[in-house]
């Protein structure tokens, strides 16, 4: 990876990560982290919308400050239990529901940003995955032998 995208990949997740707390501030939880879910739920689904929609057309080289960067920072699986340390039963539950829910988020998300991506005249593309993250460092899709 180059500087330039480690960079981007910092930036977005330094404002990610500000945007999940802030929220996480702005709902008080009790018992149950609804507000960690949530986000988790709607930053699967978002990332999936971004990755679907650049599945159909030329990933753009700012693409690693929104996917990788902002929704990976946005995104956090490693505070689920966190507010349950004495409570393994609420933590295992409620980690179980956010995999789930968060998944199909991310499913749902890409079939619906290629689905838009489609509808909007881009073509279907079929690259490997290393031909997109080709794509998105600059460098020529499929060069690598």
């Amino acid at each position: 990876m180059t500087t330039r995208v480690y960079g981007l990949v910092f930036v977005g997740a330094a404002a990610g990560g500000a945007t999940r707390l802030a929220i996480d501030a702005a709902i008080p939880t009790h018992h149950w982290a609804w507000d960690i879910l949530a986000i988790n739920a709607v930053g699967s689904l978002l990332l999936g919308v971004v990755m679907g929609w650049f599945s159909s057309h030329v990933a753009p080289r700012w693409l690693p400050l929104v996917g990788p960067g902002f929704m990976g920072g946005f995104t956090t699986f490693s505070s689920m239990a966190a507010p349950h340390p004495d409570a393994p039963v609420q933590a295992g539950t409620l980690l179980v529901i956010a995999l789930a829910v968060c998944a199909a988020g991310a499913g749902l998300g890409w079939l619906g940003g290629d689905k838009l991506a489609l509808s909007r005249g881009a073509r279907e593309r079929r690259l490997t995955a290393r031909e997109l993250e080709d794509e998105v460092m600059g460098e020529d899709p499929g060069a690598r032998a």
